[in-house]
């Protein structure tokens, strides 16, 4: 059960409601004492996929107990999932005795522009998906202290397209591997690399250099990858995707980092300095405000998604490719 609150009070009801959440029917529990106070939601089954329950579930559920009322703003990137949960608890509230009406699907107008106050950080990282937060982590290794670092994510969930990645390739000279038996370096790796990628000897060499030292650095953050899946690429186990695995270890390290991540942040344009880019114009909800850095990283992911994009600056071909990515 997924909930954001203790057990059952004494004097309240059980309301037990079937809505209809993104892949099926989702049972859900809202325990209200009187006519209007909820003081708990759980989720008791439901088909919605493990990211969006262990990173949206708790959000939405968190703040409809705070403000308590479903009319509150879904979690971005789950709004059919927040959508199922509101459209819960208000079922459960008509028959408690309090009517509030129908749900927004959406979140709903944040109100006047609010123009707040300018941030600086050494590092801001936009996009927190694998990329954004494994270069977070790396930058406090390197020295930087967690304090000048940020991460924004437009999303009112982590980890990008990654949460969802079923499959780890190319991970090479792996401690799976090795288990098995199976010979592997950066260099076997480069050949196969320059046989199927689009990208000069010297980036993949730099690529493939790095992705050999990636195993042992996973494992030291509690990711395991322990089941190879064809040659080289990995799943967390036979029955586990690698995705869902490398961002919890990669979200757990941050948190014990105490490196900030700003949610439902989004960048909408560049803030220049002669020709370097020195930070982005952000907006959350309806406030307004810049966040400079000494170094911006953008880890946004591509636009596989965006056939138009893909004949302007890729190669020819490239539009045809298939892929997971959701954007």
């Amino acid at each position: 059960l997924l909930g954001a609150s203790g057990g059952k009070k004494d004097g309240s009801v059980t309301y037990t409601e079937t809505v209809h959440g993104y892949n099926g029917d989702m049972v859900v529990e809202v325990d209200i004492t009187g006519k209007k106070t909820i003081d708990a939601i759980r989720i008791v089954s439901d088909h919605e996929s493990s990211p969006v329950k262990k990173r949206a579930f708790p959000i939405i559920i968190s703040r409809i107990l705070k403000a308590q009322t479903p009319q509150v703003d879904s979690v971005s990137a789950a709004s059919f999932s927040s959508y199922s949960i509101k459209s819960a608890v208000a079922a459960a509230l008509k028959k408690a005795g309090t009517d509030v009406g129908p749900v927004a699907f959406k979140n709903g107008d944040t109100g006047k522009r609010k123009d707040l106050p300018a941030v600086h950080k050494k590092i801001l990282i936009v996009g927190s998906g694998p990329a954004g937060e494994a270069a977070a982590i790396s930058a406090v290794e390197s020295g930087v202290a967690a304090k000048d670092i940020l991460i924004i994510e437009k999303e009112g969930i982590t980890g990008g397209n990654g949460k969802f990645d079923m499959v780890l390739f190319y991970h090479a000279a792996s401690l799976a591997q090795k288990k098995i038996g199976r010979e592997d370096s950066a260099a076997k790796l480069l050949e196969t690399r320059k046989k199927t990628a689009w990208d000069s000897e010297a980036r993949l060499a730099a690529e493939t250099n790095m992705t050999v030292k990636m195993d042992d650095w996973y494992r030291k953050m509690g990711i395991d990858l322990n089941y190879v899946f064809e040659y080289r690429d990995h799943m967390a186990e036979s029955n586990a995707y690698a995705g869902e695995e490398i961002l919890d270890g990669l979200e757990k390290r941050i948190t014990s980092l105490g490196i900030e991540t700003r949610t439902e942040t989004a960048a909408y344009d560049f803030i220049m300095k002669g020709n370097r880019l020195a930070g982005m114009k952000v907006k959350h909800k309806n406030e307004y405000y810049d966040i400079t850095a000494d170094a911006v990283i953008i880890a946004t992911g591509g636009f596989c998604q965006n056939p138009a994009l893909l004949e302007k600056y890729t190669p020819a071909g490239t539009a045809k490719l298939r892929s997971s990515n959701q954007i």
